[in-house]
């Protein structure tokens, strides 16, 4: 679905990816994992070119995407993205948030949108929520109007860049079951995070990075199991 070919970014004089392939197929979960500063955040960012790649190629839908006339909006409307800090707008209700996209972008009525936004509210038990606005709610309630809020675009793919780092810690769980249902239903999905229990039940790949390559990949079995670099190896010995 989507393919990085020696995909390298350099902010200044700092390369921060180092010439990373990889590909991601339909209904596939990957998990990235890797010390902070590895570049997993920027290797996410480039996908959807909210980074635009130094070089390299990036393929959607075996198309190139980061070159001059693709219109990126539509791309987009195809890849959704759920960001660390929710990026709610705060002037608009829990409903409104969710039905701009589709009204705006895919120029959808406002009633199919509004059932589209209802439907999704109700599948995230917040459908209470729906005529309030974002400043009344918990974390874990403003992630989960974020991961609706892409899932109404109707994406083939989302982009999770460490959703839950910003919660608190009871608020993480509500926001992790939401993702395992999404993975259940078969969403292909590409996911920053530090939740190393979430990414070993929910994976079915596992990335390590670190200092902008990707050292090693397999399964969570693999991986959690019997790293086979060192690398990987001491930062696993960290953290479990």
């Amino acid at each position: 679905m989507i393919k990085t070919i020696n995909l390298k970014k350099s902010f200044g004089d700092k390369e921060v990816l180092k010439g990373v392939n990889e590909e991601i197929t339909e209904g596939e979960v990957v998990v990235i994992i890797g010390p902070s500063g590895s570049g997993k955040s920027t290797f996410l960012r480039c996908l959807n070119l909210l980074e635009s790649p130094t070089s390299g190629e990036v393929l959607f839908e075996k198309k190139r995407i980061n070159q001059p006339k693709v219109n990126m909006d539509l791309i987009r409307m195809k890849m959704g993205m759920v960001f660390q800090g929710f990026n709610l707008f705060p002037h608009l209700s829990v409903l409104e948030n969710i039905t701009i996209g589709p009204i705006e972008i895919q120029k959808r009525t406002v009633s199919q949108a509004n059932k589209i936004g209802e439907d999704l509210l109700m599948s995230m038990g917040l459908i209470e929520k729906a005529n309030v606005y974002p400043k009344s709610l918990s974390g874990g309630q403003k992630q989960r109007i974020a991961i609706a809020r892409a899932l109404a675009m109707q994406p083939r793919l989302l982009l999770f860049d460490e959703p839950t780092s910003a919660l608190d810690s009871e608020m993480v769980d509500e926001v992790l079951q939401v993702m395992k249902k999404l993975a259940n239903d078969g969403m292909t999905m590409v996911i920053v995070t530090h939740e190393m229990g979430f990414a070993r039940e929910v994976g079915d790949r596992i990335i390590f990075m670190d200092e902008g390559t990707v050292v090693e990949t397999g399964t969570p079995e693999e991986l959690f199991t019997s790293p086979q670099y060192k690398r990987t190896q001491e930062f696993l010995s960290k953290i479990l």
